[in-house]
């Protein structure tokens, strides 16, 4: 049986945009956000739905101050409308973000401004650290980042396999944030310099943390120790994305035309460099999906059309195609947020007044569908023993189901094909966090369950 993120099926695109006959995975226009920012910040939350917040308005508010945000706005991506979240304690732009494995979303450090004679003219690290909590639906504030007084220092982050965060500067700070205690560990020059700071940091299957700037620094948690590549690793820290089997695609982001790919070995010792992208020149964005291949999303080529504006990266042949191209430009250039949904869609979210995206959704897409025909099996979770009972309510001789297991970036952690009426399976070893249980019949019904693993 076929996965549906597998079955490409032709058709036009929705919202009055149509694809030329190649092109099988619809792009249409989703509802445009509801506010005029810039440097605005966003996560998946654990019920499917996107948070969106911060950001700095392009208009000054009264005398002359630039105006900074301070709200959230929450978008559903089953009703395609925005509502208003609840404000954070302090307004931020550019904030570093990262996704905890119970849910929360940690906003720290970012940017905002100095007054001199009443204009605000100097930027300056704010050092805030906010959490929103899933269960309170709120922003807490928690302990300040120790480091950074450059406005023009750069972060990055990233939880690390013991579920902390460390964070990053491109000063060569880093420092350790205890999710038990709340509290920062400033680790700035206790174990040598971390050039690499503040470009994307990916965690090896080793456990290792592997810092992509200043051709590959290595963060070992275990001994605290911090060595560089040698020799250095050539790749693109621009736009990185782990792949299901370890290895490290990157990519150039700007514009300096090049199409070319590198991959990085799963152990981050060396690389090499991939088949090149369908064209250059693109400000992209990238995924992983579900079934491990990578999606790149951008605004296509600098002509009248047709413009390609997917590209997909397949890790089994290290290949890169197009699924087709499309008659229309996305309005993009200010910078947009790029997520996968629980049903394998993606949502483009443009904050400025520009159009915003659904991917794969709706009509002629290889998406999870909402409206399929319901199916008599049962999820469920035993927190104690950590075990995930599945079972046939149809009685025996009914079509068999696929299990799959994935977190909430998409990735499937356990997979079971051919499930003929009951299963169960153990949750001992996987990590703490929300996962979403899904159940795939022969005929294309389905369903799913969250569950969160303490």
């Amino acid at each position: 049986m076929k996965n549906l993120t597998e079955i490409l099926i032709l058709c036009l695109l929705l919202g009055g945009f149509a694809a030329s006959a190649q092109s099988p995975i619809p792009i249409r226009e989703t509802t445009r956000f509801p506010d005029s920012l810039l440097y605005t910040a966003s996560a998946v939350l654990p019920d499917g739905k996107v948070i969106v917040w911060g950001g700095q308005k392009q208009e000054f508010a009264p005398n002359t101050k630039i105006w900074l945000s301070k709200k959230s706005y929450i978008y559903d991506p089953a009703t395609e409308t925005w509502a208003e979240g609840p404000d954070l304690n302090a307004e931020v732009i550019t904030p570093t973000v990262v996704t905890l494995p119970n849910g929360n979303i940690v906003s720290m450090d970012g940017q905002g401004y100095k007054s001199i004679f009443t204009l605000d003219s100097i930027m300056l690290r704010t050092h805030g650290v906010e959490m929103y909590d899933v269960t309170t639906q709120t922003w807490v504030e928690l302990d300040t980042v120790p480091f950074g007084d450059s406005p023009y220092t750069g972060t990055s982050a990233v939880v690390t396999p013991d579920s902390n965060i460390w964070l990053t500067s491109t000063n060569g700070d880093y420092a350790t944030f205890n999710t038990k205690t709340m509290l920062w560990t400033d680790q700035s020059g206790l174990f040598g310099p971390l050039d690499a700071g503040g470009r994307p940091i990916v965690v090896l299957d080793n456990g290792i943390l592997f810092h992509t700037g200043a051709g590959g620094q290595y963060y070992n948690i275990s001994t605290q120790s911090i060595t560089y590549a040698d020799p250095i690793i050539p790749m693109y820290p621009g736009n990185v994305v782990k792949l299901s089997d370890g290895r490290i695609l990157t990519w150039d982001d700007g514009f300096s035309f090049s199409q070319e790919a590198i991959i990085v070995n799963a152990t981050g010792t060396g690389s090499t460099i991939t088949d090149s992208l369908v064209i250059p020149g693109q400000a992209t964005a990238g995924v992983l999906m579900p079934d491990g291949k990578v999606w790149v999303f951008g605004f296509g080529e600098f002509n009248f059309g047709p413009h390609t504006l997917l590209q997909i990266f397949d890790p089994s042949t290290d290949t890169w195609s197009s699924p087709g191209t499309y008659s229309f430009h996305p309005e993009i250039l200010g910078g947009y947020h790029m997520h996968l949904l629980h049903d394998s869609s993606l949502v483009v979210i443009t904050t400025l007044k520009t159009a915003s995206y659904r991917i794969n959704a709706g009509e002629g897409s290889t998406a999870i569908k909402s409206l399929l025909s319901p199916m008599e099996w049962r999820i469920l979770y035993e927190p104690q023993a950590k075990m995930l009972s599945i079972e046939s309510l149809e009685g025996t001789g009914k079509m068999t189901v696929d299990f799959s297991l994935m977190d909430l970036q998409g990735k499937i952690i356990l997979q079971q094909a051919y499930i003929p009426s009951e299963v169960s399976v153990s949750l001992s070893h996987i990590s703490p966090g929300i996962y979403i249980a899904r159940l795939l019949r022969e005929d294309g019904a389905w369903m799913v369950k969250k569950i969160k693993v303490d």
